[in-house]
């Protein structure tokens, strides 16, 4: 499993003492959310993490949502991941990386009904990073070319992870089979290489990708645009509905970024749109 670390938005998460857990949420999309602890992402990968020291300790998790719930940037992950590297340093939990993955995948059942650790690796990392689903977690990290940008756009609809899930089929045949793994291959080694362009053919039109766009209205005119425009490739930001572009070196991020939003105007919706480039994960900013 894939994930990548830009910087487009991030949560804060403030974890403070308490004998008992609290959730406050504040931010983009903070009125959606529940402040019930097991059905929040936060709340309830905090709560495995102690539990898996025997601490039988709470906090009040302040959570201020810089990324909207809902729109395929990782927004859920954001928060787990955030959650448990806060509340590891506020109970001085000697935790290591895959540790907090484990935990923080967990937590992602409040929001998908699932865990999955591809969002929380590398929001917890940072970069490129790629996890494997059987236990002990296989961890690879590695760091994107410099040259890598990204143009996203966001439209004003939302599609849950559980929707977008959906909308694929329980089985796949032994040629989509292929073509997945030989996409998987060529992902991993054009980043380790600097490969943007070759980056860039591998991420683009892919089977669940094909599947995935027909729920969001004006995907292939927004792809369309964006490549007259100047972008290398275009691809689901995640389980959608957010779209992002991949840019060459070369190309006008103001031009495509431009050009996607009329693309979704031309359905009707509109759009917020970003800028970003690989990033840092998950930081210690302040301790009181």
């Amino acid at each position: 499993m894939f994930g990548i670390c830009v910087d487009i938005g991030a949560d804060d998460i403030f974890a403070i003492p308490s004998p008992r857990w609290k959730i406050s949420i504040e931010g983009t999309g903070a009125e959606d959310l529940p402040t019930d602890v097991r059905k929040n992402t936060a709340g309830l990968a905090a709560r495995i993490l102690l539990k898996n020291h025997g601490i039988k300790g709470a906090a009040h998790l302040h959570i201020h949502k810089g990324i909207r719930p809902g729109s395929g940037l990782g927004s859920s992950a954001a928060s787990a991941a955030a959650s448990v590297l806060a509340v590891a340093r506020l109970y001085g939990i000697p935790a290591k990386a895959d540790e907090l993955i484990a935990c923080a995948s967990e937590g992602e059942k409040a929001s998908a009904g699932a865990s999955h650790a591809d969002n929380v690796a590398a929001s917890l990392l940072g970069g490129f990073t790629v996890v494997t689903k059987k236990q002990p977690l296989t961890l690879l990290q590695v760091a994107p070319p410099r040259q890598l940008r990204f143009v996203v756009a966001m439209p004003e609809i939302r599609i849950t992870t559980r929707a977008s899930r959906k909308a694929l089929p329980p089985k796949v045949d032994l040629a989509e089979y292929a073509e997945g793994c030989a996409r998987a291959s060529m992902i991993v080694a054009a980043l380790a290489s600097g490969q943007v362009r070759h980056f860039a053919d591998a991420i683009e039109g892919s089977f669940i990708d094909r599947k995935r766009s027909r729920l969001i209205p004006g995907y292939d005119e927004v792809a369309k645009r964006a490549k007259t425009a100047g972008a290398a490739a275009v691809t689901l930001s995640g389980s959608g509905p957010s779209v992002a572009a991949i840019l060459t070196p070369r190309a006008s991020a103001k031009k495509v970024g431009s050009a996607m939003k009329a693309g979704f105007r031309s359905a009707g919706i509109d759009c917020d749109v970003f800028t970003g480039r690989p990033a840092r994960g998950a930081q210690i900013l302040e301790v009181a």
